[in-house]
């Protein structure tokens, strides 16, 4: 099996070239279509995003942990065949759901082609098989697709989209991207493995996907059912302001989500083998990742907040700077829950802890947006997400405290967030002087980044720092 670190190279390789993508496209996005037209899509994308965890059902999670399992060809082939034979039944009935929805629902009335495109991207999701890729750590043929794939992409935006009126093309462009990427996956992955209907037997793996599909569909509830229901009760505009506060977030958080791709499969292998005290060990280097990387970004990212938004989405989107400032603190957060969801309880088998959360997520979530953004717009929705996720977390941290899966290491965790004060200093003095957007942030970013490394090196001694390479203890002696 592939090295985690080769592997975590790919996947940070992969992420780190979709945030230049997304930090190329995104003001250019941003300007061209304007708050409204950038709302309207993020609203789409969000309607269309709730389907797909239903025409997924859990099986991303499921897939990856089950063919980590696989020992022989046979039982790839029985297992890759029962998984996208699920994936298939649940993408049939979401689109029975979803395509009426756009005949008959008033909301979409004026953007009823963008929902059309929508369904094509549910549909094609189910062939992208993902999982499988994932589950076999065939990280290299992963990063190489997307990669080319979205460079594509990205050349045809910019020849092609030059008016707020071409957000259609946008879009279409965006969902096209899906249904290469699902044509070749499945092309590829035929050298492989084989689908038969003859080895199909969903009863193996149903309880599994609708426990994790739950899961993903109830979590949606206070993520991407946020941005629905702002733009229901609000209009798009609000959708603008708070999409362009969540960007930042999301392309941020996706550096750990990197990680605890690649970790999920490897984990299950780990726990499989019994060998508690590596999975032990991988768990705490984990969480020390996450410090080391988390704490200081969100600082940075808070104090900065009103040059970011500004450089990249323009004076437009101004409104954004306090919905950023409350969802950035979110990265700590969800980061610890991702490593708990992800590398701890799915790979140990607790499926209903992780139903039970989003379950609790969900109830908060529906409440808090009821009241809150029903009542303030964007804002409301930004205090709902910092809530929810919050008390997630917090279930979590309890799970894993009442059975006593790991032991947690408090004084790490206030050791890097003593050591990360100093940031707050750095970044306000080179704001108060006034630069402008670019010389503020390249300045801030320079010292923090030379602090960072002089505080984890000599304060902290940390090894993840010193010597990520060479003394990341990787593999499995």
């Amino acid at each position: 099996m592939n090295d985690i670190r080769k592997n975590f190279a790919y996947n940070s390789f992969l992420m780190v070239s979709n945030y230049i993508i997304n930090f190329i496209l995104f003001p250019y996005c941003t300007r061209v279509l304007g708050v409204e037209r950038f709302g309207t899509i993020n609203f789409t994308e969000n309607i269309v995003q709730y389907f797909l965890f239903l025409g997924m059902m859990g099986v991303s999670h499921v897939g990856v942990r089950e063919i980590a399992k696989q020992k022989d060809k046979e039982g790839y082939n029985r297992c890759f065949s029962s998984i996208l034979g699920l994936n298939i039944l649940f993408t049939t009935i979401s689109l029975a759901i979803f395509i009426p929805l756009i005949f008959y629902v008033e909301r979409f009335e004026n953007t009823k082609i963008l929902f059309l495109l929508g369904s094509l991207n549910i549909l094609f999701t189910a062939f992208s098989v993902d999982w499988y890729f994932r589950g076999t750590e065939n990280f290299k043929y992963i990063t190489t697709r997307n990669l080319v794939i979205k460079i594509c992409y990205v050349i045809c935006v910019f020849l092609f989209v030059k008016e707020p009126n071409d957000y259609i093309l946008l879009y279409a462009l965006t969902v096209s991207t899906t249904v290469v990427c699902a044509l070749i996956n499945y092309i590829y992955a035929s050298k492989y493995i084989n689908f038969s209907l003859k080895r199909i037997d969903l009863k193996i793996y149903l309880k599994s996907t609708l426990s994790l599909g739950a899961y993903s569909i109830l979590t949606s509830m206070y993520t991407t059912f946020n941005v629905a229901y702002l733009g229901f009760v609000w209009d798009d505009i609000q959708v603008g302001y708070y999409s362009t506060a969540l960007k930042l977030y999301t392309v941020i958080l996706g550096f750990y989500s990197a990680f605890t791709g690649v970790m999920l499969p490897r984990m299950t292998n780990i726990n499989s083998d019994g060998n508690e005290s590596f999975f032990n060990s991988m768990i705490q280097k984990s969480f020390e990742l996450l410090f080391t990387i988390a704490i200081p970004m969100v600082v940075v990212l808070f104090i900065l907040a009103p040059e970011i938004i500004t450089l990249l989405a323009g004076e437009e989107f101004v409104p954004s700077i306090w919905l950023s400032r409350i969802i950035v603190p979110m990265l700590f957060v969800v980061g610890i829950a991702q490593i708990i969801a992800f590398q701890i309880l799915i790979p140990k088998g607790f499926d209903k802890q992780t139903l039970y959360a989003s379950i609790i997520g969900a109830s908060i979530g529906i409440i808090s947006n009821l009241i809150l953004t029903t009542n303030y717009g964007a804002l409301g929705t930004c205090i709902t997400v910092a809530i929810t996720e919050t008390t997630v977390t917090i279930y979590y941290i309890a799970v894993i405290a009442k059975n006593k899966i790991i032991d947690f290491n408090i004084r790490i965790l206030w050791k890097h967030i003593l050591v990360s004060f100093p940031y707050i200093f750095i970044c306000l003095t080179v704001q108060y002087f006034s630069l402008g957007n670019i010389i503020t942030l390249s300045i801030s970013f320079l010292l923090c980044i030379i602090y960072f490394m002089l505080s984890q090196s000599i304060i902290l001694k940390n090894s993840l720092v010193l010597n990520i390479l060479l003394k990341f203890p990787l593999r499995k002696k």
